[in-house]
């Protein structure tokens, strides 16, 4: 996200990157998401709003996130039967 965020021209800190992940790494072990607790549910989650979100703006400004586009792949079946809709892929 953060060569993303270069890529759409938004100049973050130059610690911005190992702040972040020094943050995460407080993160208890068996902690989860609420996008991880509603798909375990089979509930609808922020997985178009968060991960997709990456990719689409990944792809309008030319850079790959191809992390995000495997997590997205990955888990859209989930989503959309969680939310009842065709696969429209």
């Amino acid at each position: 996200m953060y060569t993303i965020s270069k890529g759409r021209g938004v100049h973050l800190a130059a610690d911005t990157l190992p702040r972040t992940l020094a943050f995460v790494d407080t993160f208890p072990a068996a902690g989860t998401t609420s996008m991880q607790r509603d798909m375990m549910a089979g509930l609808p989650s922020e997985l178009e709003a968060q991960t997709g979100a990456v990719v689409r703006l990944g792809r309008e400004a030319g850079v790959a996130a191809p992390i995000n586009q495997f997590i997205y792949d990955s888990l859209i079946l989930q989503e959309m039967c969680a939310r009842s809709q065709p696969m429209s892929k």
